[in-house]
């Protein structure tokens, strides 16, 4: 089965709230950066810059895929990932992102975390 997960700076075990708080105050890095760490572990990965979307020009999207799993990274203005959702994927192929980029984890179907 197919889980979907979002990964994001912060603390392992904490509550919801204060996983949301992270995700919106603490950035992962640059969307360079990022892209080049995660190409590293899925040598296979191929990088499309999403479409625009009329009016909003704060947030863009990279979406990385050609397996095993599909990333999804939220770019900020500034550049900087502050979440990459991951999907088509195996639990231990998340805990290598999150451990190459320190990331904590939640599964989006449980909203555990990890």
């Amino acid at each position: 089965m197919s889980y979907d997960y979002m990964l994001v700076k912060g603390k392992p075990g904490g509550s919801l709230e204060a996983l949301a708080e992270s995700a919106m105050s603490d950035t992962i890095g640059a969307a360079a950066d990022v892209k080049a760490s995660i190409s590293r572990l899925f040598p296979s990965v191929r990088w499309q810059a999403g479409p625009d979307v009329p009016g909003v020009t704060s947030i863009s999207a990279w979406f990385g895929s050609g397996g095993p799993a599909e990333f999804q990274l939220m770019v900020e203005a500034d550049g900087q990932v502050r979440m990459i959702t991951m999907s088509r994927c195996e639990r231990s192929e998340v805990e290598r992102v999150g451990k190459e980029l320190g990331l904590v984890a939640l599964d989006e179907q449980s909203l555990d975390g990890f």
